[in-house]
This record gives C-alpha cells, structure tokens and sequence, in this order.
C-alpha cells in the first residue's frame, strides 16, 4: 500500500479535513486501488503523528462519502467507487466554492484576468 499524506500545520483546513484530502487524492489519482486496505485508525494516527480521533473522523467522513468502507475485525478499504458519481460530486463541490470566490472577487472588483491568474498559480502549488 502506497499512502502518501503530507499534514500542514500551518494550513486553514483541520487536520481531519486535511487527511480527507490527501486520501481522496491517493484513491482519484489511482494510488489507492479499490479493495485495497488502509492503514488502521491507531497506525495511520502514529505515522501522522495526529491524535486517534482525529484519523477516526476522517475514516467515517470518507465512508460517509463512499470512498471508504470498513469490514468489522478486518479493516478499512478503498470502496468499489462509480466514477461518474465521484466526479459530480467534487464538480459541484469546486461550483459550490467558486460561486463565493466570484461573490467576493466582485465586492473588491477582481478582474476576471486577475482572479484566472490567481487560479492558475494555486494549481501549480
């Protein structure tokens, strides 16, 4: 198993929201397989160095989600995903986000060029 999760302390997301985050990128960019197991709760947590809590709460949001599905004294595991259902539900998830972007971009009169390029430079981070 390959997880790969970078944590920043200094970002505006908690940490939970965080862990979702990176493992929601491991499984879209194909890193994480469906069927294959995560770490557990108490392992991910000392890797992390993060609080059991905290790794437990992203675990159930992203089976809230469906990315995850946990079999009782077995583990978690990548869901079987429908990608189609996955890729709604994040493009409604950018709509959602870039509705308040151009809400506040227009109170403060950010050109379209100039919020484009904001964008452009947070996608080469």
């Amino acid at each position: 198993m390959t997880l790969n999760i970078t944590l920043s302390k200094f970002s505006k997301d908690p940490l939970y929201q965080q862990i979702i985050s990176e493992i929601k990128r491991n499984i879209l960019s194909g890193q994480l397989k469906e069927e294959e197991q995560l770490p557990s709760i108490r392992q991910l947590a000392k890797d992390l160095e993060v609080s059991v809590i905290t790794v437990k709460k992203a675990y159930e949001k992203l089976e809230q989600e469906h990315f995850l599905m946990t079999v009782p004294y077995q583990g978690t595991y990548v869901a079987h995903l429908d990608t189609d259902q996955i890729e709604a539900k994040i493009l409604a998830e950018i709509d959602q986000g870039l509705e308040e972007i151009a809400t506040k971009a227009k109170s403060i009169d950010l050109t379209a060029q100039d919020l484009t390029q904001r964008l452009l430079e947070r996608m080469e981070e």
